[in-house]
């Protein structure tokens, strides 16, 4: 059936955590740089389809266990959402040391199908190594000129049209069928028939011991049958149990579901609750709000600035100048000298004469100096009186202007708070603050309830809840896990078909010696039938042996008449995706791939570039795919696969890939924008996906 990839989830795995992928159908190309997790992504879809492989590997790259178990955690988990046919399915694989879950889930009935170690065998049909042949790409891997396992693959589609039982499991069981009859060290059906003659030939002998015997196998014959009542009550009460685990099963299934509802439930509430705590504010008005306060502060704060300005700003003192007091000094000088004469001259007349004249020479010229001093001091005084008036007005106008703006910042800051119901004091700031939490808080829960609801919606998708709760009707705590049952039910299973044989066996054995008597006559038709069943024995080991080799025969002839097919198909896709430099291609029972070049002379797929190599394996990788798969589309897995192809070529590839994706859905992972811009510029249309 068509399959499709239609969620990636990785819980845990290498360096990638709670991300979430969804390819869509047709080509999707996720572009990131190196180291950013595509490798990893790509490994991630093999581990949950098919387990970790070289677990036990010692060197960290052949490891893959070592490799993408994440450092911060022992556990790699994750789960992988697949469409197959008209229903999906849930494969999911947890790693945890040596410990390891894993489950394949119906998603529409919830019910988990059982043994699903490898959810990919069943998905897709095919095991690891076949699915890392055709559908995954690591990159810049080196193709292989042979591949024996896909060879053997072919053969087994061209004998039995199913790659899982094919010739070589036909061959195993005619095999196995043949020892039935006559294998090693004298075991099997035919050489018992021919002890059995032996034994008949000498029955007369033994005549007297074949009552014993009979009765010693009827007491065996009773046991076993009393085995086999106890496997009867004993497989009732599997059944039971089984019935028991689905219906528990389903009840763990709304029991999650219950609890994914009830926290959508929560979560609306406490949103609700915290929307009411925000008073219909919205981020922009709390933003106009805030600057509104700010601008409120600031003005407050240069209006009281001002103010300042006004009551520390100088007044104007009119006082002596320097210079009028020096004309002072001058003139009290002259004056003392004046005096000092006086008294000079009464005693030396002729010093206090002189100095009489110098103390009147001082007075005159202080008075003169102290008059002209007194007329500029005046008018100094008066212009700085004036500028100082100036000076005080100014100020006075800056604080009357600020005190204006202020008042206004304040009605404004007054009309926003009042839808809010935000008094204006000392705690405005804070209930401001308090308001845009209260949204942030808002806007949180909102996320929180969105995401409960699409949680619920996820799990509860395509769920049929009336038959999930009558599924559930009666469930009790099972006392073992599901596959502690299963095991004792193939084990009881197989005790039946044992025990069963052994009585049959028993029971044959009593009729035949009943059978027996003393009579030649009866002897020898005993003997007769034993013949015959010893001769039917070899005719049927004879014709094992010749459907063996029939078949074979006919494997190697079906697989010659494969190779031509697929070399056809995988020649059509190598012509496509080289633009023609290449007209065809063959592919031998081997898969050992020639081309004919351009002087049409058929040379190993070696010769060429490495390159034009990576196109012929991808062209036979989608011709296998066509061929394996029956012709049902498939999810491809190309991981950074066109290093070494140019701009040309990658084009052509790019168409190929493009015309493939229509049937089989594709996962381009690629470390730069190359195939992107090519795309685009050849207008082929494609999904753009991220690592989220």
């Amino acid at each position: 059936m068509d399959c499709r990839i239609d969620r990636i989830e990785i819980v845990s795995f290498g360096k990638l955590q709670n991300r979430v992928i969804e390819p869509k159908d047709g080509l999707n190309v996720l572009t990131a740089p190196n180291e950013s997790g595509k490798s990893t992504l790509a490994a991630f879809l093999r581990f949950v389809l098919y387990g970790f492989t070289d677990g036990r590997k010692k060197e960290l790259f052949e490891n893959d266990k070592k490799l993408y178990t994440p450092w911060d955690t022992p556990k790699c988990e994750g789960s992988v959402t697949v469409t197959r046919g008209d229903r999906q399915y849930r494969a999911y694989r947890s790693v945890t040391g040596n410990k390891e879950i894993c489950t394949l889930t119906d998603v529409s009935t919830g019910r988990q199908l059982p043994d699903a170690g490898a959810p990919g065998l069943w998905l897709f049909g095919v095991g690891e190594d076949v699915f890392g042949r055709t559908l995954f790409f690591k990159q810049l891997t080196l193709p292989s000129g042979k591949d024996g396992v896909m060879a053997e693959q072919l053969q087994n589609i061209a004998v039995s049209a199913d790659e899982q039982v094919g010739s070589r499991k036909a061959i195993d069981r005619l095999t196995k069928a043949k020892n039935e009859l006559k294998g090693r060290a004298g075991s099997g059906i035919i050489p018992t028939l021919e002890k059995e003659m032996i034994r008949l030939e000498h029955a007369l002998a033994e005549a007297k011991n074949e009552r014993d015997e009979i009765d010693t196998l009827r007491a065996e014959h009773q046991k076993q049958q009393k085995v086999l009542a106890d496997n009867a009550d004993s497989q009732e009460r599997v059944r039971d149990e089984l019935q028991n685990l689905a219906r528990f099963e389903a009840s763990a299934k709304l029991a999650q579901l219950d609890a994914l509802r009830a926290e959508r439930d929560n979560a609306k509430a406490a949103y609700e609750t915290a929307k009411t705590a925000c008073k219909g504010a919205t981020p922009d008005a709390l933003h106009d709000l805030q600057a509104s306060y700010n601008a409120y502060e600031k003005a407050f704060a240069k209006a009281e600035a001002a103010q300042d300005a006004v009551q520390n700003a100088p007044r104007f003192d009119a006082g002596e100048t320097n210079v009028k007091k020096a004309g002072k000094g001058l003139m009290i000088a002259g004056i003392a000298l004046l005096v000092l004469s006086i008294v000079l001259a009464v005693i030396f007349l002729p010093a206090g004469i002189a100095l009489a004249a110098a103390g009147l020479l001082c007075t005159v010229l202080g008075l003169t100096k102290n008059s002209k001093q007194a007329k500029a001091s005046q008018v100094e005084q008066q212009t700085m009186r004036q500028a100082a008036m100036d000076k005080q007005n100014a100020l006075e106008t800056a604080y009357e202007l600020a005190k204006t703006q202020a008042e206004a910042c304040r009605q404004t800051l007054s009309e926003g708070l009042l839808p809010f119901d935000i008094p204006l004091d000392e705690n405005t700031s804070r209930a401001i603050y308090d308001l845009q939490n209260a949204c942030h808080e808002a806007d949180r829960l909102l996320a929180a309830a969105e995401s409960a609801s699409r949680a619920y919606e996820i799990a509860s998708s395509g769920v049929d809840m009336d038959a999930l709760r009558a599924l559930a009707q009666g469930a009790a705590e099972p006392i073992r896990s599901r596959s502690a049952v299963e095991v004792e039910q193939r084990f009881l299973a197989d005790q039946a078909r044992m025990v069963g044989e052994k009585a049959n066996q028993i029971a044959n054995r009593i009729a035949a010696i009943e059978g027996r008597a003393s009579d030649p006559a009866v002897l020898e038709g005993k003997y007769g039938a034993v013949s015959r069943s010893l001769d039917a024995a070899k005719q049927k080991y004879d014709a094992y042996e010749a459907a063996r080799a029939g078949i074979e025969e006919a494997a190697d002839e079906m697989k010659r008449m494969v190779a031509p097919r697929l070399g056809e198909i995988a020649g059509k896709y190598f012509a496509a995706a080289t633009g023609g430099d290449y007209s065809g291609m063959e592919v031998d029972t081997r898969l050992a791939m020639t081309f004919e070049d351009k002087d049409g002379i058929v040379r190993e797929i070696d010769y060429l570039s490495a390159g034009a190599r990576d196109v012929a394996y991808l062209s036979l990788r989608l011709a296998l795919a066509q061929l394996l798969y029956g012709g049902y589309g498939m999810p491809f897995v190309w991981d950074d696969a066109f290093g070494r192809l140019d701009d040309v070529r990658l084009t052509h590839v790019l168409r190929t890939l493009y015309a493939a994706s229509q049937k089989h859905q594709t996962l381009l992972l690629c470390c730069t924008d190359r195939e992107e811009t090519l795309l685009a510029k050849e207008n082929l249309p494609y999904t753009s996906i991220n690592l989220g």
